[in-house]
């Protein structure tokens, strides 16, 4: 296992935010994972878990340690279009087996950065799909420090939610029902996704959306509504592209982000009644 000091925040999540975390550990099995897990707990030590760290803020408060779970990578493909995969499998690594085998139903995984691991805890979604689609069973560790598997229907997934959002119930491996179906018609919707993906999101260092949509509306648009697209502090804009990002141009501070946040929050609610609800995971 490899463990890390002092590292910046920026080597471990897609937003690159200012802050240091003393200690970060890269389990490089499933079961080292599951031994950690238990050390921590049995010792009640702080930590955060994460995988490609691409849907989080870690505030400049937090003195956890973070367990990283990029090296638990393995994936394999079974009978009947089933393809098993550890909790710290990219989404593009995903995608990119689909294709290789043929394989339909990921497609609307393209260009979301994060882990399938973290894709099954917040049920993650683009396209009219998400993984409450193609999840067949996920393995965990519970509360109790058990190893179980669950069905989908356990696993209670809502919008942007599941059972494992509770961080003692923590995502180990994954098993995903797909469909067969031609190359050519995959790498078409593939494409078509990623087209659409470049042309209404933004560039830059960001952790997606930032706020759920509230039922019928769009947190973009409701943002937009309240005229502050473009706003900035410091390094972190408000993006002019979509209201619904918040961008890093550079050298961006967690504070100025929470506090941008904020004022979306604040101004949404006064003129709309909505109180938005954040969809990136803040740590403190």
């Amino acid at each position: 296992m490899l463990i890390e000091n002092n590292v910046p925040l920026s080597k471990i999540t897609t937003y690159k935010l200012d802050g240091m975390v003393d200690l970060v550990y890269y389990p490089d099995s499933v079961d080292e994972l599951i031994d950690l897990l238990h050390s921590f707990r049995a010792n009640n030590n702080k930590y955060i878990l994460i995988g490609n760290g691409s849907n989080v803020i870690v505030s400049n408060e937090f003195d956890g340690a973070v367990i990283c779970t990029k090296r638990l990578n393995k994936m394999s493909c079974q009978n009947d279009c089933v393809v098993e995969v550890e909790c710290g499998v990219l989404n593009a690594d995903l995608v990119n087996l689909s294709i290789k085998n043929e394989y339909r139903g990921v497609e609307f995984l393209i260009g979301i950065p994060g882990s399938v691991g973290a894709g099954v805890r917040n049920n993650v979604g683009a396209f009219g799909c998400s993984m409450a689609d193609i999840v067949m069973a996920v393995q965990y560790i519970d509360c109790n420090g058990n190893v179980k598997w669950c069905d989908a229907k356990e696993c209670e997934f809502g919008y942007r939610d599941s059972v494992f959002k509770n961080m003692q119930n923590v995502v180990l491996r994954i098993k995903i029902k797909l469909k067969k179906g031609k190359k050519c018609k995959i790498l078409s919707a593939i494409a078509s996704n990623s087209k659409e993906r470049m042309e209404k999101q933004p560039c830059g260092f960001s952790c997606g959306s930032v706020f759920k949509n509230p039922r019928g509306l769009y947190a973009g648009a409701l943002i937009e509504g309240v005229g502050i697209k473009g706003l900035g502090l410091g390094d972190a804009e408000i993006s002019e592209k979509h209201g619904n990002f918040i961008i890093n141009k550079g050298c961006a501070k967690s504070t100025d982000v929470l506090k941008l946040i904020e004022i979306a929050k604040l101004l949404v609610y006064n003129k709309y009644n909505i109180m938005l609800e954040t969809e990136v995971e803040i740590i403190k």
